[in-house]
């Protein structure tokens, strides 16, 4: 199974886009992922549903930045990643079961 880090960044996107992208994240298939989520956002919202959505496949690293830009906190997940793979997505995108194996 291939292991690989995914970094997603919100700024001032609904709750809403947030949990029906994690959802999607959490239901990718055959592989593991880190996904780094970075929080440019007041809500306490995405910290509560990353926790209930991690998995034994699927872990979700809640980090709350400055908000900046969407390059500084790309950026800052290419720096934290641990894995050979780093993939990107957006959190108005709902990725499809197989997208980061793919």
């Amino acid at each position: 199974m291939k292991n690989a880090d995914v970094v997603i960044t919100r700024y001032n996107e609904d709750d809403k886009l947030v949990n029906d992208c994690f959802r999607s994240l959490s239901k990718q298939k055959n592989i593991k992922l880190n996904v780094l989520y970075f929080e440019q956002n007041k809500s306490n919202f995405s910290r509560k549903l990353s926790k209930r959505l991690s998995n034994e496949h699927i872990k979700f690293i809640f980090r709350k930045i400055k908000p900046i830009s969407l390059s500084y906190a790309r950026d800052l997940g290419i720096k934290l990643s641990k894995n050979n793979y780093v993939l990107f997505t957006d959190i108005d995108a709902i990725p499809k079961n197989n997208w980061a194996e793919e």
